[in-house]
């Protein structure tokens, strides 16, 4: 069954270009009804695109691919599965800071590694904890960056700050 699996992607080749991707998850936050099931597809299609865009380096497309998510409900909604709440926060920083909108990119720095420091003192280890354990380095070099292009006193929690130095 494995080699058939891999004849399988092989013979699909396309399924996983750019224009594919991108296409298949616009769709997907296209989607409209009243299940609760589509709106959280939604969502999570959207931090996708998010993902998908950053990492083509379409920074202002990335960002409007996150548009339709507001932010008291994009807390909601994303806080429950903590890769989606990372990769949401972090991919928007990178754009921002990308973009060279540093204080709003210290700002969604500031907000992840507050939330991750909130799970890693709550949490035992996942499967995912290093993975998470990463992402939490990367996020605050990125700050470390961000803040060096762009010093700022208040805009850091204090936890953080103790932590950069």
């Amino acid at each position: 069954e494995g080699e058939r699996a891999v004849a399988f992607m092989q013979a699909q080749g396309a399924i996983w270009g750019p224009v594919y991707v991108l296409q298949t998850l616009g769709a997907l936050t296209r989607k409209e009804g009243g299940a609760h099931f589509l709106k959280m597809l939604g969502c999570y299609a959207s931090i996708g695109l998010l993902r998908v865009h950053t990492l083509l380096g379409d920074y202002h497309q990335a960002l409007a691919s996150i548009d339709g998510l507001d932010g008291a409900s994009r807390l909601r909604q994303t806080a429950k599965v903590v890769a989606a709440h990372i990769a949401l926060y972090y991919h928007t920083g990178f754009a921002l800071l990308m973009m060279r909108r540093y204080a709003d990119a210290v700002r969604c720095f500031t907000q992840l590694l507050t939330y991750i420091g909130q799970f890693k003192n709550a949490s035992s280890r996942t499967y995912q904890y290093e993975a998470i354990m990463k992402k939490h380095e990367q996020a605050y070099q990125l700050l470390g960056v961000t803040l060096a292009l762009y010093p700022q006193r208040g805009a850091v929690d204090d936890a953080v700050r103790a932590a950069l130095q």
